[in-house]
């Protein structure tokens, strides 16, 4: 009995990559890295989710709705790696996803500028292991980025560029040494504040 080579190779594929026609998959999977494609919707994030990835990236997709009553996001610990950019994610579901993703460590959301930072319903405390975090082009505050720093003690790359809520000085990438006199500054920041406000009281 001959196998047709081809199809052979097509169930390889399959098999190997995730990848199928029609409604069933619309993404590829492969190395524990997925990439949804640019048609996925919530469905087809549901079964790539169930892929356990480790990276995951679902930049610019319109079609998935991150609404905050029915969004759905799966446990996934072994999730290291997320990529948002240019999504119409908000803070709530931004936190859900946090809350489903302990062991995060690169998270990009450059350009999600339907986040509002000030909502108390994000909670950055949930990733305490982010070493790399994208923010160019979102609202963030200096107020929220103060919390972002305290909550991820072991950032090492951090993207600002562009973020008009900021000053000047803070609209620029940052690296290990340069993060780490942020969180000098904004500390002494603090403690000036306190001495101004004992200060007046007496």
């Amino acid at each position: 009995m001959s196998i047709n080579k081809s199809l052979l190779l097509g169930i390889i594929l399959l098999c190997r990559f995730g990848i199928a026609q029609g409604s069933e998959m619309h993404f590829t999977f492969g190395n524990g890295h997925l990439q949804l494609a640019s048609y996925a919707d919530n469905e087809d994030l549901k079964m790539a989710l169930s892929k356990n990835p480790t990276t995951l990236d679902m930049s610019f997709h319109t079609r998935i709705k991150f609404d905050d009553k029915t969004f759905e996001w799966a446990s996934s610990p072994q999730l290291i790696e997320l990529h948002l950019e240019s999504t119409n994610i908000t803070a709530v579901v931004l936190n859900k996803i946090l809350s489903a993703c302990p062991n995060l460590k690169c998270l990009d959301l450059w350009h999600c500028t339907k986040i509002n930072f000030d909502d108390e319903a994000l909670d950055w405390t949930q990733c305490p292991q982010l070493t790399s975090l994208d923010l160019e082009s979102t609202k963030i505050t200096v107020a929220k980025l103060k919390k972002i720093l305290s909550a991820c003690p072991d950032l090492k790359y951090l993207n600002l560029l562009h973020c008009k809520n900021l000053d000047k000085q803070y609209q620029n990438m940052f690296y290990k040494d340069a993060i780490e006199q942020l969180r000098e500054q904004f500390a002494f920041d603090l403690l000036y504040d306190l001495a101004r406000a004992l200060s007046a009281a007496n």
